[in-house]
Protein backbone atom coordinates (compact mmCIF):
# COMPACT_ATOMS: atom_id res chain seq x y z
CA UNK A 1 0.00 0.00 0.00
CA UNK A 2 2.78 2.40 0.83
CA UNK A 3 4.41 1.62 -2.52
CA UNK A 4 1.36 2.89 -4.38
CA UNK A 5 0.24 5.80 -2.19
CA UNK A 6 3.04 8.34 -2.07
CA UNK A 7 4.13 9.44 1.42
CA UNK A 8 1.69 7.07 3.11
CA UNK A 9 2.82 4.46 5.59
CA UNK A 10 1.66 0.87 5.69
CA UNK A 11 -1.53 0.22 7.61
CA UNK A 12 -0.81 -3.34 8.71
CA UNK A 13 1.94 -5.54 9.98
CA UNK A 14 2.74 -9.16 9.23
CA UNK A 15 4.12 -11.97 11.30
CA UNK A 16 5.63 -15.10 9.81
CA UNK A 17 4.95 -18.59 11.13
CA UNK A 18 8.26 -19.94 9.84
CA UNK A 19 11.76 -18.58 9.16
CA UNK A 20 11.46 -16.19 6.24
CA UNK A 21 13.72 -14.18 3.93
CA UNK A 22 12.51 -10.64 3.37
CA UNK A 23 13.33 -8.31 0.49
CA UNK A 24 12.67 -4.61 0.09
CA UNK A 25 11.55 -2.76 -3.03
CA UNK A 26 12.04 0.92 -3.74
CA UNK A 27 8.87 2.79 -4.66
CA UNK A 28 10.49 4.35 -7.73
CA UNK A 29 11.46 0.92 -9.11
CA UNK A 30 7.98 -0.43 -8.42
CA UNK A 31 6.21 2.50 -10.13
CA UNK A 32 8.52 2.25 -13.15
CA UNK A 33 7.72 -1.45 -13.46
CA UNK A 34 3.96 -0.83 -13.15
CA UNK A 35 4.07 1.80 -15.89
CA UNK A 36 5.56 -0.80 -18.25
CA UNK A 37 3.27 -3.68 -17.20
CA UNK A 38 -0.47 -3.18 -17.67
CA UNK A 39 -1.12 -6.88 -16.96
CA UNK A 40 0.59 -6.52 -13.60
CA UNK A 41 -1.60 -3.48 -12.86
CA UNK A 42 -4.71 -5.59 -13.52
CA UNK A 43 -3.42 -8.42 -11.30
CA UNK A 44 -2.63 -5.91 -8.57
CA UNK A 45 -6.14 -4.48 -8.85
CA UNK A 46 -7.64 -8.00 -8.66
CA UNK A 47 -5.57 -8.74 -5.58
CA UNK A 48 -6.64 -5.48 -3.98
CA UNK A 49 -10.31 -6.25 -4.63
CA UNK A 50 -9.89 -9.73 -3.11
CA UNK A 51 -8.35 -8.19 0.00
CA UNK A 52 -11.23 -5.71 0.21
CA UNK A 53 -13.75 -8.55 -0.10
CA UNK A 54 -11.94 -10.47 2.65
CA UNK A 55 -11.91 -7.39 4.88
CA UNK A 56 -15.64 -6.88 4.30
CA UNK A 57 -16.28 -10.54 5.17
CA UNK A 58 -14.20 -10.22 8.32
CA UNK A 59 -16.09 -7.09 9.39
CA UNK A 60 -19.41 -8.86 8.81
CA UNK A 61 -18.21 -11.93 10.73
CA UNK A 62 -17.05 -9.85 13.69
CA UNK A 63 -20.30 -7.91 13.67
CA UNK A 64 -22.86 -10.67 13.20
CA UNK A 65 -21.33 -14.05 14.15
CA UNK A 66 -20.69 -15.51 17.57
CA UNK A 67 -17.23 -16.64 18.68
CA UNK A 68 -17.97 -20.33 18.07
CA UNK A 69 -19.06 -19.76 14.47
CA UNK A 70 -16.14 -17.41 13.75
CA UNK A 71 -13.66 -19.97 15.07
CA UNK A 72 -15.19 -22.75 12.98
CA UNK A 73 -15.13 -20.51 9.89
CA UNK A 74 -11.43 -19.81 10.47
CA UNK A 75 -10.68 -23.54 10.70
CA UNK A 76 -12.71 -24.19 7.56
CA UNK A 77 -10.92 -21.40 5.65
CA UNK A 78 -7.51 -22.65 6.76
CA UNK A 79 -8.45 -26.12 5.53
CA UNK A 80 -9.37 -24.68 2.13
CA UNK A 81 -6.18 -22.62 1.89
CA UNK A 82 -3.66 -24.97 3.53
CA UNK A 83 -5.40 -28.34 3.70
CA UNK A 84 -3.80 -31.57 2.60
CA UNK A 85 -6.18 -34.43 1.92
CA UNK A 86 -5.28 -37.51 3.94
CA UNK A 87 -7.04 -40.84 4.27
CA UNK A 88 -8.11 -39.80 7.77
CA UNK A 89 -9.35 -36.33 6.76
CA UNK A 90 -7.98 -32.91 5.85
CA UNK A 91 -4.80 -31.82 7.61
CA UNK A 92 -4.23 -28.10 7.98
CA UNK A 93 -0.58 -27.97 7.02
CA UNK A 94 0.58 -25.43 9.56
CA UNK A 95 1.23 -25.44 13.27
CA UNK A 96 -1.13 -23.08 15.06
CA UNK A 97 -1.38 -22.14 18.69
CA UNK A 98 -4.74 -21.44 20.28
CA UNK A 99 -3.68 -17.79 20.51
CA UNK A 100 -2.97 -17.60 16.77
CA UNK A 101 -6.40 -19.08 16.03
CA UNK A 102 -7.95 -16.61 18.47
CA UNK A 103 -6.24 -13.73 16.67
CA UNK A 104 -7.60 -14.95 13.33
CA UNK A 105 -11.12 -15.29 14.77
CA UNK A 106 -11.02 -11.98 16.61
CA UNK A 107 -11.49 -13.46 20.05
CA UNK A 108 -9.58 -14.62 23.12
CA UNK A 109 -7.59 -17.83 23.51
CA UNK A 110 -9.90 -19.26 26.15
CA UNK A 111 -12.89 -19.13 23.80
CA UNK A 112 -10.98 -20.86 21.02
CA UNK A 113 -9.83 -23.56 23.45
CA UNK A 114 -13.48 -24.28 24.35
CA UNK A 115 -14.53 -24.53 20.70
CA UNK A 116 -11.59 -26.78 19.81
CA UNK A 117 -12.36 -29.04 22.77
CA UNK A 118 -16.01 -29.27 21.70
CA UNK A 119 -15.00 -30.21 18.14
CA UNK A 120 -12.58 -32.82 19.46
CA UNK A 121 -15.18 -34.25 21.86
CA UNK A 122 -17.57 -34.61 18.92
CA UNK A 123 -14.77 -36.28 16.90
CA UNK A 124 -14.95 -33.68 14.16
CA UNK A 125 -11.29 -32.69 14.52
CA UNK A 126 -8.17 -33.94 16.24
CA UNK A 127 -5.11 -31.94 17.17
CA UNK A 128 -1.61 -33.35 17.25
CA UNK A 129 1.52 -31.24 17.70
CA UNK A 130 -0.43 -28.01 17.03
CA UNK A 131 -1.73 -29.34 13.69
CA UNK A 132 -5.47 -29.70 13.14
CA UNK A 133 -6.87 -32.72 11.32
CA UNK A 134 -10.45 -32.29 10.20
CA UNK A 135 -11.94 -35.76 10.33
CA UNK A 136 -15.46 -34.77 9.23
CA UNK A 137 -15.53 -31.65 7.09
CA UNK A 138 -19.27 -32.01 6.47
CA UNK A 139 -19.97 -31.96 10.22
CA UNK A 140 -17.68 -28.95 10.63
CA UNK A 141 -19.47 -26.98 7.91
CA UNK A 142 -22.87 -27.88 9.38
CA UNK A 143 -21.85 -25.95 12.49
CA UNK A 144 -21.41 -22.72 10.57
CA UNK A 145 -24.68 -20.87 11.16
Amino acid sequence: MSLIQHEMTRSATAETLAPTTMYSLMRSDFIEFLEKSPKLCLKLLESTMERLRNANDQIANLTFLDVRTRTIKVISRLAEEHGIVRQSGILINMKLTHQQLANLAGTVRESVTKVLQELQDDQIISIDKKMILIKRMDALKERIV
